[in-house]
Formats: structure tokens, sequence, C-alpha cells
């Protein structure tokens, strides 16, 4: 699963450990994410890295249509 948003500390949190309970593979978007509080939206990340979420950027999971095609 591929996991962005905005409320990193919130939503974004709960998704992310919400499918790690149910040992699904996460990837956290880490330029498609923004905090409310900084500190807050760090030690969110913390958690959840802690928790096996693996941080990506947008780049990695983002494939133009024509690559896809040839894939």
């Amino acid at each position: 699963f591929v996991v962005f948003g905005v409320a990193t500390e919130y939503c974004v949190r709960s998704t992310a450990l919400g499918l790690r309970k149910h040992r699904k593979k996460v990837d956290l978007v880490t330029d498609a994410i923004k905090e409310i509080r900084r500190e807050d939206g760090c030690k969110a990340i913390e958690e959840m890295v802690a928790e096996g979420v693996r941080l990506v950027k947008t780049a990695e999971v983002c494939v133009p249509s024509a690559d896809r095609a040839a894939k």
C-alpha cells in the first residue's frame, strides 16, 4: 500500500499503522505528506518506521504510463 496525505501525525500515521497491524507492506511517500506540527510529524514518522513502514519518494512509486505499458 502507498500512503500519503496531510496531517502526518494523525490521519497518515493512523492509516499506515493500521495497515501494518494487518501485516500489509506500506510505503510512505515522504514528499507527499505534511505535518501540522513539525515535531509531532517527525515523531510519527519515527514510529511508523519502527513498525516497518518504508520511506519512499513520489518518483519511486509513480511510473509514467508509457513505462507501465512496457512492463
